[in-house]
């Protein structure tokens, strides 16, 4: 059965946001009401537009746009048909709660896949792709508790939806999901910690993404969940999600030149402003695809651990101690079996290597302090598994790498 959450419909105009003041009048809605009328509903293929506002809108959204109102937009928990078993509806695995959550403003808002190369990979699933994901909560954790989130971005392949038949090549598997099979996130899941999974399209296209405004409209949609607050993130990408997440690191690198070097204070300001709240661990699983996904890349590293340095020959032992609990994480895994990964993998450790190798370490740090700040940043491979195997492999220690430590020696 279907769950519909309490202020699933929301009014909206104007790109999503709520209109009240003189724009609610009947002479605005009169004004606007072609504008906010389909083309194709104005000039034919009625039928066909009917049946696709029904699904993507409700009935009564189709209602309410046909009387030149504006259409309501159904949040639900429980994805629209056509949708298998395991999307229809909230269901408990093991001891986690696991929710699809349908009419997501933010996020992936195209149904299928436009790529050329990908898009035949919609025709494994019965389901779309657009303004939803699926939410996981240990059943045990209260919304008060403020839990760690992992938010994870899906490869090249269907993503989250039900596979209609076994296809390796598009990640489906015939009656499952990948969340519960394929990649094991359900059962790789710390009691202190939930999952908020956006679904993109299978060229792992995922819209407008800010993960602390993603996660804080999907826990909105989950029953009791709605003012929760949350504590550190996770974020991770798999494969082809690498190609949102990387750019998103900021400027690309290229030589450690004086005029690069210069420009550390502005980049980091920057990505101060784009990087989500709460940050406490980058994780890449063969998600770095390219070279200029590999230089976004390091250019976050090199600007990250310099500032490192910087702050940390400032302080005395203890506060060294301190603000390594602030540093952000990163894990970048890889495995061999792939043509494309290693190389770009092995640029990145070469990178890092030349920043926090032993004989780097500057004065005023000491052994220890600079064995922990070189403990958060690692390329670690090439793992056993092959590439579809990389999240369910390596996402339990990605996970436990939340909670470094300053080793005692």
């Amino acid at each position: 059965m279907r769950t519909r959450v309490r202020g699933e419909a929301d009014r909206l105009v104007d790109g999503g946001v709520r209109i009240t003041g003189p724009r609610a009048t009947p002479v605005y809605a009169a004004q606007h009401r072609r504008e906010t009328t389909p083309r194709a509903l104005r000039k034919g293929g009625l039928e066909e537009t009917l049946f696709e506002l029904q699904r993507t809108i409700g009935n009564a959204g189709v209602i309410a746009l046909l009387a030149g109102e504006a259409p309501m937009v159904q949040r639900q928990v429980g994805w629209p048909d056509p949708v298998g078993a395991k999307n229809a509806g909230q269901r408990t695995v093991g001891s986690v709660d696991r929710y699809p959550i349908y009419g997501l403003s933010v996020g992936n808002q195209d149904p299928v896949t436009k790529n050329k190369k990908t898009k035949w990979m919609d025709d494994d699933t019965l389901e779309k792709a657009d303004k939803r994901a699926i939410v996981l909560i240990p059943q045990n954790l209260k919304p008060s508790s403020k839990p760690d989130v992992l938010f994870e971005l899906h490869g090249h392949y269907i993503g989250w939806r039900e596979g209609a038949v076994d296809n390796p090549g598009s990640g489906a598997v015939k009656g499952q999901t990948r969340d519960e099979g394929s990649e094991g996130i359900i059962q790789s899941l710390p009691d202190n910690t939930i999952a908020v999974l956006p679904q993109g399209t299978a060229s792992s296209g995922f819209g407008s993404m800010e993960p602390s405004t993603y996660i804080g409209e999907a826990l909105k949609m989950i029953p009791g969940w709605e003012k929760a607050e949350t504590g550190r993130l996770l974020y991770s990408a798999h494969s082809g999600g690498g190609g949102t997440l990387d750019p998103g690191l900021g400027p690309q690198m290229g030589a450690a030149n004086k005029r690069w070097k210069a420009g550390r204070k502005e980049r980091q300001a920057m990505r101060q402003a784009r990087l989500p709240g709460g940050l406490r661990e980058i994780a890449l699983f063969d998600a770095i695809n390219s070279d200029d996904q590999l230089n976004s890349v390091r250019g976050w590293l090199w600007d990250s651990v310099n500032d490192d340095i910087d702050q940390l020959k400032r302080k005395s032992t203890a506060e060294q101690e301190a603000y390594l609990q602030t540093v952000v994480v990163f894990r970048g895994y890889y495995e061999g079996s792939s043509e494309l990964y290693p190389p770009l993998y092995r640029q990145l450790n070469e990178l890092r290597n030349s920043l926090l190798g032993p004989s780097h370490r500057p004065k005023g740090i000491s052994k220890k302090i600079w064995k922990a700040l070189g403990d958060h940043y690692l390329v670690i491979g090439p793992v056993p598994g092959t590439h579809g195997q990389m999240v369910k492999k390596n996402l339990p220690k990605a996970l436990a790498a939340m909670n470094l430590e300053v080793a005692s020696k």
